[in-house]
């Protein structure tokens, strides 16, 4: 009995130590909420752009993950942006984000790209959420023309 008790332990000891290591995945769908497709805009300004990150699972997203996007305009590159995401998103649940980006057209143009590229959520802890592969990150990078 003795034995029997000693190999439970050992199984449960093995057993909870191994979910302590293991690495979630979610896989990420962006989204631009505003400024709307074919607005107009002043130069020079500062861009608001709202997005939506959604939670496609499998896992939960946590409040300790960090979301890194990399905005983009015409003729401007600026450096990636980090958010902590403000609750746990289960599968199905998502988050709005704001980010400011300087807007000043050097060319008179019809249309201006604004975009949001390389939208990924992870957590280099042990037991972290791994970053997207490339192919689940096809609907990260959403770009609206105004």
């Amino acid at each position: 009995m003795k034995t029997l008790k000693i190999q439970l332990s050992i199984l449960l000891l093995l057993s909870t130590s191994l979910s302590l290591f293991s690495q979630r995945v979610a896989d990420l769908r962006v989204r631009i909420i505003s400024p709307i497709q074919d607005s107009y805009l002043k130069s020079p300004e500062i861009v608001t752009i709202k997005f939506s990150a959604f939670n496609q699972g499998p896992d939960n997203i946590n409040v300790n993950d960090t979301f890194r996007c990399y905005p983009k305009t015409n003729d401007s590159l600026f450096k990636y942006k980090y958010f902590f995401f403000p609750k746990v998103l289960i599968p199905g649940d998502s988050v709005i984000f704001m980010v400011d980006i300087p807007f000043k057209a050097y060319y008179d143009n019809n249309y201006y790209i604004l975009a949001i590229w390389s939208a990924v959520a992870f957590n280099r802890s042990v037991g972290g959420l791994l970053p997207e592969n490339l192919i689940m990150q096809k609907d990260n990078s959403p770009s609206i023309t105004v």
